[in-house]
């Protein structure tokens, strides 16, 4: 038990450095892009379309982290709540792949998003349903330097079954049993070379379950 409660414990530092680093890496590219062009140190409309882009980017990535680490905090005091009601699953993969196929076309991946026996739908909470959708499919295109991403919506023993696959970097077979765990981290070095807090699947599984389903890897 103390063995157990010392790694948590040390997981939970880690995880508080990793996540100190992930809002001051996007918040200083944001300070250092908006002082370029409140100073006025850029050549031409050009390049301030770039700063501002940039600067952009940065804010939705800072904002990502900040809505990870709010819904953790719900999820551990109970008060995240769900909102049912009724799913189409083709608008929902139609929706997932005008959000990414131009960050897959940007690395030259292939993205495939298709409805199996459509029209598909299930009583369920929309907005969850599309967080973990894109958590799924952002870290598919993230992991996968060439290839392919997958995702599919079929029906299955009378509920809806949404699949991600993709041609990245895998997962080494003794992690998988703790993708799903807070605060562990499969491989730190590629959370490092990556980004991101490490939370993402941890709050996918929580709001799979809250609606009554189930969230697994191979």
């Amino acid at each position: 038990m103390n063995d157990h409660l010392l790694e948590v414990n040390q997981l939970k530092d880690e995880f508080l450095a990793n996540t100190s680093h992930e809002l001051r890496t996007p918040l200083n590219s944001i300070i250092g892009f908006l002082t370029l062009l409140t100073e006025g140190y850029y050549d031409n409309e050009e390049e301030m379309r770039l700063f501002t882009k940039n600067a952009l980017e940065s804010s939705r990535h800072l904002l990502s982290v900040i809505n990870d680490i709010l819904d953790i905090s719900k999820i551990e005091a109970g008060t995240m709540d769900t909102h049912i009601e009724k799913v189409y699953a083709e608008e929902l993969i139609e929706e997932i792949q005008s959000l990414f196929e131009m960050q897959a076309e940007q690395k030259g991946l292939v993205l495939k998003c298709s409805t199996k026996n459509p029209p598909l739908f299930a009583a369920a909470d929309i907005q969850k349903i599309r967080q973990v959708l894109i958590n799924l499919v952002g870290n598919a295109i993230k992991f996968t330097p060439e290839g392919t991403v997958n995702l599919m919506a079929e029906p299955k023993n009378g509920k809806i079954q949404f699949t991600v696959r993709d041609t990245g970097i895998g997962i080494p077979r003794d992690k998988l049993d703790r993708v799903f765990q807070k605060f562990i981290q499969v491989d730190g070095s590629a959370t490092r070379r990556y980004g991101g807090t490490g939370l993402g699947l941890a709050i996918s599984k929580h709001l799979v379950e809250m609606m009554g389903g189930r969230i697994d890897v191979r």
